[in-house]
């Protein structure tokens, strides 16, 4: 598997970007009651399981849904909210960040629920290093992309800690620099680089960024107001699929990344990364609820402290009445 697809799984939460890109999976269904484009927030991988299986199983069709994927482009610099107001019968994918941010610039659009119910947002450093607790981070070198440290800096300044206080280091994908001892740890994704150096025999300690001022839903299902208000019934049959997809995917983990990687990934993907990947994310998909796509009120409103934006916000973005509807 190509480096950057192994490092794919978590890299779209901290670009916040997402576009459009080409249609993906199994094809269209002859006849289905209902287009519907699901607009990833990075490329295929088992981070998107439930969408994932549920297409590949023919259960979208089942439903009476033509269901096309469509991944990010990972060449432009753009949200996913421009396409999917431009789109039609357009459900997206998106950090809460990016959905707040769009409603605080008064886009219409409504978040319906979340694939991951915590930011996987992380520190990791090595087990057999120096550094242990978050603390033992003071003075030591932490490697991150240049668009971290926004993230970085709400969780050091959880710790009492500024950016002053360590040796932040840009170093992009980069996981070679962690194992060989030219940073102490790196700021990193629970579903993604954790998974990646563990694989190759480097156990990681892991400080996560929901213990640690990092308050944020991510890969949070949205969809435009006109469609939500029109089509509550339509929200709530995809999410009782996706459920399912989800559910199937974490029942069988290793036919589920043998999928991912044959059909979506077109090969170029490592089964055993995928499959490894899967654990991290059923936690994360849990975190709050056991309930597959639960969120609070409460949360959506620390995460507003936590970005300094309006709480009333949270009223103008989030329903939760379709998740209501979904057994």
């Amino acid at each position: 598997m190509s480096a950057p697809a192994a490092r794919g799984l978590g890299r779209r939460l901290r670009l916040l970007l997402v576009a459009g890109g080409m249609a993906l999976g199994s094809g269209a269904a002859v006849g289905a009651d209902l287009p519907l484009t699901v607009q990833l927030d990075w490329v295929p991988s088992v981070t998107f399981a439930g969408v994932l299986v549920a297409q590949n199983k023919g259960w979208y069709r089942q439903a009476g849904f033509d269901v096309s994927i469509h991944p990010i482009d990972v060449e432009a610099m753009a949200t996913s909210v421009g396409p999917v107001l431009k789109g039609t019968n357009m459900i997206g994918i998106a950090d809460g960040l990016v959905l707040l941010r769009a409603r605080a610039d008064h886009q219409p659009v409504k978040a319906f629920a979340t694939m991951l119910q915590a930011s996987p947002l992380c520190i990791m450093a090595l087990r057999s290093g120096p550094v242990h607790t978050f603390r033992d981070l003071a003075g030591r070198r932490i490697g991150l992309h240049s668009y971290d440290h926004v993230q970085l800096d709400l969780m050091l300044a959880h710790n009492g800690l500024t950016e002053k206080d360590v040796t932040a280091i840009d170093i992009g994908d980069d996981l070679t620099s962690l194992i060989a001892g030219r940073i102490d740890a790196q700021v990193a994704y629970s579903t993604d680089e954790p998974v990646a150096i563990e694989l190759k025999g480097y156990p990681a300690v892991i400080f996560p960024g929901y213990e640690n001022g990092f308050s944020t839903y991510a890969q949070v299902y949205y969809t435009t107001e006109d469609f939500w208000r029109r089509h509550p019934d339509v929200l709530a049959r995809f999410l009782t699929v996706t459920n399912r997809g989800w559910r199937e995917a974490f029942a069988h983990p290793r036919e589920t990344a043998q999928m991912v990687v044959d059909v979506f990934m077109k090969k170029n993907g490592d089964v055993a990364y995928q499959e490894k990947a899967l654990g991290p994310v059923q936690r994360f998909a849990t975190a709050e609820s056991t309930h597959l796509g639960a969120m609070r009120l409460s949360t959506w409103e620390q995460s507003c402290e936590t970005f300094h934006l309006p709480k009333r916000l949270v009223g103008e973005l989030v329903d939760l009445s379709i998740l209501e509807r979904v057994p």
